[in-house]
């Protein structure tokens, strides 16, 4: 059974630097998710 699935999610920075083209993925009940990315790559400030 899936939890969540994301079609096609896109995201461009400010400076039209693509960060997502077309990312699509789903997550079942038992997966392990894991998203990782370089030291400051946070949306966060």
């Amino acid at each position: 059974m899936k939890v969540f699935e994301i079609e096609k999610i896109c995201y461009s920075y400010p400076d039209g630097t693509k960060a997502l083209n077309d990312l699509s993925f789903s997550v079942s009940e038992g997966d392990v998710l894991g998203i990782a990315g370089a030291n400051g790559s946070g949306i966060f400030p």
